[in-house]
């Protein structure tokens, strides 16, 4: 498993190592308080590599994964991340718009699929 969380910014910058709890309290900050609990258990998702692939979505190189929690339509969130060095790198947060497409409306890069305000369809 991987050990550190680091999040990716502008597509190209990134934060420095954190552990899950810091990552959480980072993340917290492009949240509603009602979705924290959503939020934490996607992060064990990601720390304990319960992801599920994005199909042939990329960043960087890197096939992305994701994990939610919450209900669709209600309140969810959804976190984007690939894998490198053991280490997990967040690149979007975002929510359920359906079984299979997610509205990037929390967190996410200036361009490319995993852009801020995105819409994806994982197929």
């Amino acid at each position: 498993m991987a050990d550190k969380f680091i999040r990716i910014y502008d597509n190209v910058n990134q934060t420095g190592e954190m552990n899950q709890f810091e990552m959480q309290a980072e993340l917290k900050t492009y949240i509603d308080r009602e979705l924290y609990a959503n939020l934490s258990q996607a992060l064990n998702d990601v720390a304990d590599g319960r992801g599920s692939a994005t199909g042939s979505k990329t960043f960087n190189g890197y096939p992305v994964l994701h994990a939610s929690a919450g209900k669709i339509g209600r309140s969810s969130i959804t976190l984007f991340w690939y894998e490198k060095d053991r280490n997990h790198y967040i690149i979007a947060m975002g929510e359920h718009a359906n079984s299979t497409t997610y509205d990037l409306t929390h967190y996410g890069q200036i361009e490319g699929d995993f852009r801020l305000n995105n819409r994806i369809t994982i197929v």
